[in-house]
């Protein structure tokens, strides 16, 4: 048994187990609100999103999905809690990438902070769940909120790929810091090594003075990675 929570199964850069991912999905801000589901659910949806050759970037046969696909299935979840069909899904995903050109085009900017392709993606979200549900439960206000503009994502201005994702307030995962888990904003001090020295019995207080960091933000990380095992 591991003796900290959110520690990655998988040490390759930026590669997640489904049922981690799953929980991330789950515990990041208002993740509880936009997947009313259970983790294994969840953890379903990245598993045939990855057997899905077209759609994951992850390699065949093996149980992961990368960030790139984390990224996307902010978006997909949100549409398969709102009860539209995987072939939909699998359409839309297709329409985007045939106009952007990108390979797995949920995970690049533009279809991210451009409203124009919002709009257009909203437009095409219309007929697959009714001009009611858009709005209101299930995809959502949090959703048009939270899901289709940028929030807490970060680009490569040359590639326009995602780079990172601000998945809670002050919390980041980025593919190339600490193998993509959940890190301290603005340092490579993961929140599993946060929680597992209070876990271990340490004072929130005797952590915080030793990484320098302010009480309220330990109290926060510890907070996150209940959560994290919550789901």
């Amino acid at each position: 048994m591991r003796n900290t929570l959110s520690e990655p199964m998988y040490r390759s850069v930026g590669v997640y187990d489904f049922t981690e991912a799953a929980r991330y999905l789950k515990a990041a801000r208002h993740g509880a609100a936009l997947y009313p589901r259970t983790q294994r659910t969840i953890a379903g949806w990245f598993r045939r999103w990855a057997y899905d050759g077209e759609l994951s970037e992850s390699r065949a046969n093996e149980p992961t999905v990368t960030f790139s696909d984390l990224i996307s299935m902010r978006l997909v979840g949100a549409l398969m809690v709102s009860g539209v069909a995987w072939p939909d899904i699998y359409q839309l995903v297709k329409w985007l990438r045939d106009r952007t050109e990108a390979q797995h085009p949920l995970a690049i900017r533009d279809i991210w902070s451009d409203e124009n392709w919002v709009d257009e993606i909203c437009k095409l979200l219309y007929p697959m769940i009714g001009a009611s549900n858009l709005t209101g439960p299930g995809f959502g206000e949090l959703a048009l909120e939270y899901v289709l503009p940028e929030h807490g994502l970060t680009f490569d201005e040359k590639s326009g790929r995602v780079t990172s994702w601000e998945i809670d307030n002050g919390i980041v995962l980025h593919p190339l810091v600490q193998f993509g888990a959940p890190c301290i904003k603005g340092t490579r001090i993961p929140v599993y090594a946060i929680a597992g020295m209070v876990n271990a019995g340490d004072s929130a207080l005797s952590v915080a003075e030793d990484y320098q960091l302010p009480l309220e933000k330990i109290r926060a990380v510890c907070d996150f990675e209940r959560r994290i095992y919550a789901c």
